[in-house]
């Protein structure tokens, strides 16, 4: 019984053997599933809005006034700059009274004379001519002059033509701008006193200032933004230090001057309230 058992095992290790050395036959470990997840990406399209924004216009700067200059050799003597307007009333062809305002334009051509104790800026455009004459009055040392004293404008005149839109005479000539006809005044102005100022220093003039033009009333120099210098030294086309008119010092006072009124003012209605208050209570308690 025994050898038939150990036969057994003896068969059973033999064939087991055999099994695993079998040719052709090759042992592969299979890798375990691997399970792909796709997932599909949503994309969500947005839609932009553009807001049309108002573009906002900056102001325009007011454009800068050209400054009039009057030369001797290479040596600037006189300099003028400002908004120059003749106010006109005349009696129409057509029987009527008309007031009109008359612009010395940017464009006007100037000319001139720079003497040692006169100078001269000659302005000419289309419908007239008008000359401004300053005269220096110096400080006399021991007979001599010096370099100190003051300038002034001493006279305006010229000429002025307004164009009369009921007279066919006043139609210009073919290819020229100027009137061939119309009322022509003649400017006379003696102001000797009229924007005196320090040598060596120019006259500004930003307010309002009218000159009577003529002997009849009838046309009145308008002007604003003035600034003029003469008996200027060298060649600079610049301004020396401006002195202001007087019209423009009291503008620049009065709002301190309504200040100072209005404190004052403030000042004695609470004064008077409280003496009124305080006071009538130191009576009571008498």
């Amino acid at each position: 019984m025994m050898i038939r058992i150990l036969v057994l095992s003896s068969c059973i290790a033999v064939l087991a053997l055999a099994q695993t050395n079998i040719p052709g036959e090759t042992s592969t470990d299979v890798p375990p599933s691997s399970k792909t997840t796709t997932t599909s990406a949503t994309t969500k399209a947005t839609s932009s809005t553009t807001e049309n924004v108002p573009t906002t216009v900056a102001p325009a700067a007011p454009a800068k006034l050209p400054t009039w200059t009057v030369k001797s050799a290479n040596s600037t003597c006189l300099l003028l700059t400002g908004n120059f307007t003749f106010a006109v009333t005349y009696t129409a062809a057509s029987g009527n009274s008309v007031s009109d305002k008359v612009d010395i334009p940017q464009t006007a051509q100037a000319s001139g004379s720079c003497g040692p104790f006169l100078n001269s800026l000659v302005l000419t455009w289309g419908q007239g001519n008008l000359t401004f004459m300053f005269i220096k009055r110096p400080v006399y040392n021991m007979g001599n002059v010096t370099d100190d004293g003051t300038y002034g404008l001493t006279s305006v005149f010229g000429r002025l033509t307004v164009v009369d839109p009921t007279d066919s005479s006043t139609t210009p000539a073919p290819g020229s701008t100027s009137p061939g006809g119309g009322q022509t005044f003649y400017i006379s102005v003696r102001e000797p006193g009229f924007m005196t100022t320090p040598l060596h220093n120019s006259y500004a003039c930003e307010s309002y200032q009218s000159l009577a033009a003529d002997k009849t009333g009838s046309v009145y120099l308008e002007m604003t933004g003035v600034q003029v210098e003469a008996f200027h030294d060298g060649p600079s086309s610049d301004f020396s230090p401006n002195q202001p008119c007087a019209k423009d010092t009291i503008s620049s006072i009065l709002p301190i001057v309504g200040y100072v009124v209005l404190g004052l003012l403030v000042g004695s209605t609470v004064g008077y309230f409280a003496w009124k208050h305080f006071g009538r209570a130191g009576y009571t308690q008498v």
